[in-house]
């Protein structure tokens, strides 16, 4: 099966992706940067160790310590190699984003975001450019298109794969 999600694997894809998200936290909240910098490194030292590199395990540890600590600090709850390069978070609070979910490029979370599997199935695949707004649940094995605006307290528990849609309600339709 064909892995058609992107993950940090090198040094160099590490600064890249850190220099993408670092632009739009040097203007927002600067403590969230925290959080993005102990995930990203989080991210790039479980991807060494499952290619068997031996100091990739200890750079794991301090890390994901690291990142448990800023998760417990913020209330976020976001898994590895689930988010795609230049996540925007842009207030602190509630972000839940289980280790089943796929997240696209350039995804902006508003706050308060639940991403999450039912009864133990995959869950969503958002797409790029996808704005979420405050309060937002996206439950189940849902596909999101791209350049898709979820609304506020919008529950989305059917597939949007239209791209360019803006979407909101419970249940969540197209407006």
């Amino acid at each position: 099966m064909e892995d058609k999600y992107t993950y940090i694997h090198t040094r160099e894809e590490l600064k890249d992706w850190l220099d993408y998200e670092r632009d739009f936290y040097s203007t927002h909240n600067r403590r969230i940067w925290r959080f993005i910098k102990a995930l990203r490194k989080t991210e790039y030292y479980y991807n060494r160790k499952s290619d068997g590199h031996r100091m990739a395990r200890l750079g794991y540890c301090v890390n994901r310590a690291r990142l448990i600590f800023w998760q417990t600090l913020f209330g976020f709850e976001i898994g590895v190699n689930v988010c795609g390069k230049g996540l925007k978070i842009a207030h602190i609070g509630s972000v839940i984003i289980n280790n089943t979910s796929h997240v696209g490029k350039d995804c902006y979370i508003i706050g308060n975001v639940c991403l999450g599997s039912k009864g133990g199935s995959e869950g969503p695949v958002i797409g790029d450019n996808v704005e979420l707004g405050f309060g937002a649940c996206v439950i189940g094995n849902v596909h999101i298109g791209n350049n898709v605006y979820i609304g506020a307290n919008a529950v989305v528990n059917k597939d949007f794969l239209e791209d360019n849609i803006r979407i909101a309600g419970v249940p969540a339709r197209r407006i």
